[in-house]
């Protein structure tokens, strides 16, 4: 668990971002909003799923082929 310490300063640049965000006009919002939508949609596919290396071909294989 992070200590306060380590909390406090993260919540502060959120803070900063949510108001940098309303700041803008409705067009770019819908941007961002977008690119936040597509990134949470690619994390959750790839979150905990273990990498799988590319099976390679054996050289025997391609000696034979």
């Amino acid at each position: 668990m992070p200590a306060q310490e380590e909390i406090r300063p993260v919540r502060h640049l959120t803070g900063q971002i949510k108001g940098d965000i309303d700041g803008l006009d409705a067009a770019r919002r819908a941007q961002v909003d977008e690119a936040v939508g597509i990134v949470r949609r690619h994390r959750a596919v790839h979150i905990g799923m273990p990498a799988v290396r590319p099976v390679l071909p054996s050289p025997r294989t391609e000696a034979s082929a």
